[in-house]
């Protein structure tokens, strides 16, 4: 918004607004495909009409700033006061739900008589929930734990990161490698895959219109049109899920290769500032407020940068995946990690 401002850049029907460039104008601009070449219309008996219009952005760069937008999103603390490390970062891996922290501030006990009393604890506790296996009434898939011990959880995957990344970067550097040379046995050029089924998405789309062309003017059923269009749909969500798995077959060893050294950069720049950001848990608890919260707010940072998620299983054991731009994983054992919450 600041750079549209500076340049002078003038909004479309810009003397009716209130404010020039508003952050909700903006999203819905990085949200349009209108640029990548669609104009698509929907109605309210559930059709669409599309067509191809000059493009201003190719359609990967578009995918990517969504990509960049849903994990912003997923990654933003809003309101939360305390700094957890893995929160956006954690799924179940019973449902593949939403792992969440939650913070407990209290505690009930049943006493002799049938009564609860309620204490409040002198340090709130925090736990990782899966908000599916939560639910009592409705807990899918879930043979085990819901809850994992937030302040364990957190320590094991820094120590795990720490030991074996930032510390040990040959470690990874070998299993690059070798993702490198699995890669190239697989093939490096798929353009042409990917030019012929982006050809036959277009065309499918072009047909699509045309149905909806020809009913617009009786010339087809309703019936019909509805065939057609839920036939043209399956077929283009099926090209689509090609190419998607064609671009990610091309894009992998470049990906391995920036993400190699953009990590060892990384690795390197860390390790000069790990002695004031690694303490043990028990440092942690004793450092005053102030710096024990910038010492996880730099952890959290880390951790952002080279993990894209983490998987939680019922057994105790988490599968890290994400280091170098999502080409590795690493699988660390926690044990019993509890439930309540507690370190």
């Amino acid at each position: 918004r600041k750079r549209l401002l500076e340049h002078g850049a003038r909004q479309k029907e810009w003397i009716s607004k209130v404010y020039d460039w508003s952050p909700s104008i903006i999203v819905q601009i990085l949200h349009s495909e209108d640029y990548t070449g669609k104009a698509t219309w929907y109605f309210d008996n559930a059709t669409d009409y599309s067509i191809q219009i000059p493009p201003i952005i190719d359609r990967d760069q578009w995918e990517r700033v969504q990509a960049i937008i849903g994990r912003n999103t997923r990654l933003s603390s809003r309101n939360t006061k305390g700094i957890y490390l893995l929160q956006g970062l954690a799924v179940c891996g019973e449902c593949g739900g939403t792992v969440s922290p939650v913070v407990r501030k209290f505690h009930y006990r049943k006493l002799a008589n049938g009564d609860t009393r309620k204490y409040t604890l002198e340090e709130p506790l925090f736990a990782y929930r899966c908000h599916k296996g939560s639910r009592v009434t409705n807990r899918p898939d879930h043979s085990g734990r819901v809850n994992w011990s937030g302040k364990v959880l957190d320590a094991a995957v820094w120590e795990e990161i720490v030991n074996n990344g930032i510390k040990r970067p040959e470690v990874i550097r070998e299993q690059v490698l070798n993702r490198q040379a699995a890669l190239k046995a697989q093939g490096d050029s798929l353009d042409g895959d990917i030019a012929r089924t982006r050809t036959r998405i277009n065309e499918i789309d072009e047909e699509r219109a045309a149905y909806q062309r020809m009913y617009a003017r009786k010339r087809i059923t309703e019936d019909e049109f509805d065939r057609r269009m839920e036939e043209t749909k399956e077929a283009a969500q099926s090209l689509q899920d090609e190419l998607t798995q064609l671009k990610v077959l091309r894009d992998d060893k470049e990906r391995v290769d920036a993400g190699l050294r953009y990590a060892q950069e990384l690795f390197a720049a860390i390790r000069d500032n790990l002695p004031e950001i690694d303490q043990s848990p028990d440092e942690l608890d004793v450092m005053p407020e102030n710096e024990r919260r910038w010492v996880l707010e730099r952890r959290q940072e880390i951790l952002r940068a080279l993990i894209d998620r983490a998987v939680l299983y019922p057994d105790g054991s988490v599968l890290i995946e994400g280091l170098l731009d999502g080409s590795e994983k690493v699988r660390i054992g926690l044990g019993d990690l509890g439930t309540s919450g507690r370190g």
